[in-house]
């Protein structure tokens, strides 16, 4: 990012804080050094002449659409899913591997260089318009020379920030902060960019992430592999870094890894899932499901939207993926056969696509024998068994 690029984009933020924030970025004197040393190296800059900011102060979270569709990625959770998509799409092929940030998508779309909307993910296609949230990101240009698009990204509340803002984890405050309509500290939320379309022609993944590194952008962590097992290696270490519960040292929570074939050519003819909503050519690898145990206290029975008498299961209070939670929908009858659960039980409670609170499986049980009393776990339960048999 030249010295001009960066001298529009601080004083375009100096602006924006000073018309729309709650308290100015920076004395007039550092302000008016800003311009006038602007002024010496482009005395033409469009930013000289502009009146106020552009950049509206309200009005955001109104839908809107976006210019080109968010799409996904199809998941694998295991080395040997993984290596199961690596051999039918992408064999000899080089790989783009990158964090994937546990935070918000959005994307930032720019005419004639300046930033003029940003639009949360939604459904990839409908979005809210954060436009006045997203001017106070950090890692993203307010101004891009020559440029005209779309730059994709992870909303992200770092570590450091969290800490500041407070919260029960950063996913969730950072999504907070994200859709507040006062855009009160948004200025705690860090851009990490994925994907850029603009006019400019690429040719790989690893082009795309250079080209946003060079206008100043901030991309997501990525390192260009030759093979599968670079890749598996890329995998294990980064989840050694992120520890459990990303309690390691990387500066942001990740729940995995993007993998993307480098060649954008190979994915293009590869497409999209039937569905249209996955690259072929793309996965994010993610963890097993983080999970914890609890005891089962009771099965309470709700009504659903359709009719439907639902069971629920509610237990003690656990953490999950950095939330409390304390009952999980059980869907049906059949379900609870299934899992053969019972009150009192051990169980091991997980978030379904880290979201939805889930019961999936028993870990232990209290037994309490009917002829003599005797209480104890599942395995006492069947050498208590055998006793009993042997005594009668």
């Amino acid at each position: 990012m030249d010295r001009i690029a960066q001298l529009q984009n601080l004083i375009l933020r100096a602006k924006q804080a000073y018309y729309h924030g709650n308290k100015p970025l920076m004395e007039d004197i550092e302000y008016d050094a800003l311009e006038d040393e602007l002024r010496g190296l482009d005395p033409e800059n469009s930013v000289l002449h502009m009146t106020g900011c552009p950049l509206p102060s309200d009005g955001i979270l109104e839908k809107a659409t976006h210019r080109i569709h968010m799409g996904s990625q199809d998941k694998v959770n295991t080395e040997e899913e993984f290596r199961k998509w690596y051999a039918k799409n992408a064999q000899g092929q080089k790989l783009h591997v990158s964090l994937k940030g546990d935070g918000a998508s959005a994307a930032a779309y720019y005419d004639s260089d300046e930033f003029v909307m940003g639009i949360s993910r939604g459904d990839g296609i409908i979005g809210e318009d954060i436009t006045a949230n997203i001017a106070k990101f950090k890692g993203l240009p307010l101004r891009v020379s020559n440029f005209g698009g779309s730059i994709r990204f992870e909303a992200i509340l770092t570590k450091a920030d969290w800490a500041i803002t407070g919260g029960k984890n950063p996913r969730n405050q950072g999504s907070g902060i994200i859709g507040r309509k006062d855009g009160t500290e948004s200025e705690h939320i860090t851009v990490y960019a994925f994907d850029v379309a603009s006019h400019t022609t690429f040719a790989t993944e690893t082009e795309k992430s250079l080209f946003l590194q060079s206008i100043g952008v901030n991309p997501m962590p990525w390192k260009t592999v030759d093979s599968a097992d670079e890749a598996v290696e890329y995998y294990n270490f980064m989840m050694e870094a992120r520890g459990e519960g990303n309690s390691g040292g990387l500066p942001f929570w990740i729940d995995g890894i993007v993998i993307k074939i480098d060649d954008l050519a190979v994915q293009e003819e590869l497409g999209l899932s039937p569905s249209g909503k996955y690259h072929k050519g793309q996965v994010a690898w993610k963890p097993d499901e983080e999970g914890a145990t609890t005891i089962l206290r009771s099965i309470v029975l709700t009504g659903g939207h359709t009719g439907n008498i639902i069971p629920n299961a509610r237990f003690d209070p656990v953490e999950v993926g950095g939330t409390t939670v304390r009952r999980a929908i059980l869907n049906n009858w059949e379900e609870i056969e299934r899992l053969g659960i019972a009150v009192g039980d051990t169980i091991f409670v997980v978030k379904a696509n880290e979201i939805i609170p889930k019961l999936r499986r028993v870990v232990d049980r209290v037994y309490e024998c009917p002829e003599c009393g005797f209480s104890g776990t599942l395995k006492e339960q069947e050498e208590h068994h055998k006793l009993c048999l042997a005594m009668q």
